[in-house]
C-alpha cells in the first residue's frame, strides 16, 4: 500500500509540474489570442488541441511511464481530452456568455477544475499503472 501511495504521489507531482508548464504557456497564448481578436471559445479550443498532443506524450513518457499499447491509450486520451474540452467550453459559456465574467479569470479557474478531472482519468483509464 505504501508503494502505491508513493507512486501516486510521484505521478501527481510530475503531472502537476508538467501541467503547470503546459498551462502557463497555454494561458499566455490564450491571452495573446484574445488580444488579437480571437474569441474565448475558439482560442480555448485551438489551444486545447495543441496541449492534448503535448500532454499525451509527456504523461505517457514522464508522468505515468506507461507501457500500454499506444493506439488504445492515445484513443482514450483523445476521447478524454474532448470531454474535458466540452467541459471547458461549457464553463466558458456559463460564466462568460451568460454571467459576463472576465474570460481570462474564467479560463484560469477552469484549468484548476479540469486538471483534477484529467489526472484521475489519465491514471485509471488512459495510462494504467504497472507496479
Amino acid at each position: 500500500m505504501a508503494q502505491i501511495k508513493s507512486i501516486t504521489f510521484t505521478q501527481l507531482t510530475r503531472y502537476y509540474l508538467v501541467g503547470i508548464l503546459i498551462n502557463l504557456v497555454g494561458y499566455g497564448a490564450f491571452l495573446v489570442l484574445l488580444e488579437i481578436g480571437i474569441g474565448a471559445k475558439s482560442s480555448s479550443a485551438l489551444l486545447f488541441l495543441v496541449s492534448m498532443l503535448v500532454s499525451f506524450w509527456l504523461n505517457r513518457e514522464y508522468v505515468f511511464r506507461s507501457r500500454a499499447a499506444i493506439s488504445g491509450s492515445f484513443l482514450r486520451s483523445v476521447l478524454l481530452s474532448f470531454s474535458a474540452l466540452f467541459l471547458n467550453i461549457g464553463i466558458i459559456y456559463v460564466f462568460v456568455d451568460l454571467l459576463m465574467f472576465n474570460p481570462a479569470y474564467v479560463q484560469l479557474g477552469s484549468v484548476v477544475i479540469i486538471s483534477m478531472y484529467l489526472f484521475i482519468a489519465n491514471k485509471f483509464m488512459v495510462h494504467k499503472v504497472a507496479l
